[in-house]
């Protein structure tokens, strides 16, 4: 795969699958705010009987860990686990998942969590160089990946407050008119 082989699985090509299931999710979320909750149910239920046994299967595979049919049988199976998970977090969860969930942390990880999927591969990409020797000089006590992780949430952090919270803002200057797209 050369260096190129970490992007190929976050172009928007690579995640065709999620597009699908996110866009069956909406219509399911629909249906399920106009009293029909039967499509999300049948779409949970597929996600959880497809996915379990194509997760077992990819885990299963007997091929080297990084093989692309290995990957992509891996983020399908995710993609169909997940969507349960995210059906029920656009109806809101309650109880204690629910306390869980809204904690501020947890909800600032939220606003900042596109960042962290633009920036995680780089992140990794530049603190894995050969021309970055510092890494080597982290105690070992601290693990390599408690530093990607903080040094993507930085990055991200950064980019919210500077960059993206800027652009959001600009949504002001235009009102949203429902009338314009049809129902």
């Amino acid at each position: 795969m050369g260096w190129f082989g970490p992007w190929l699985s976050v172009t928007p090509f690579a995640s065709l699958d999620c597009f699908g299931a996110g866009a069956l999710l909406a219509v399911a979320q629909r249906h399920a705010n106009e009293g029909n909750p039967r499509p999300g149910r049948i779409l949970c239920a597929v996600g959880i009987l497809v996915g379990v046994p194509l997760f077992i299967l990819a885990i299963g595979w007997h091929f080297p860990p990084r093989a692309i049919g290995r990957l992509g049988l891996m983020n399908l199976a995710m993609t169909l686990l997940f969507m349960p998970l995210i059906f029920r977090a656009a109806a809101g969860f309650t109880g204690v998942v629910g306390v869980i969930l809204t904690q501020r942390p947890i909800l600032y990880i939220g606003k900042i969590s596109y960042g962290i999927y633009v920036y995680h591969i780089p992140v990794q990409w530049v603190l894995n160089s050969k021309e970055s020797k510092w890494l080597s000089l982290v105690p070992r006590a601290i693990p390599h990946a408690a530093i990607f992780l903080l040094a993507t949430l930085t990055l991200a952090a950064i980019s919210w407050h500077f960059f993206e919270r800027p652009i959001n803002q600009l949504k002001r200057l235009f009102p949203y008119r429902r009338g314009l797209i049809a129902s």
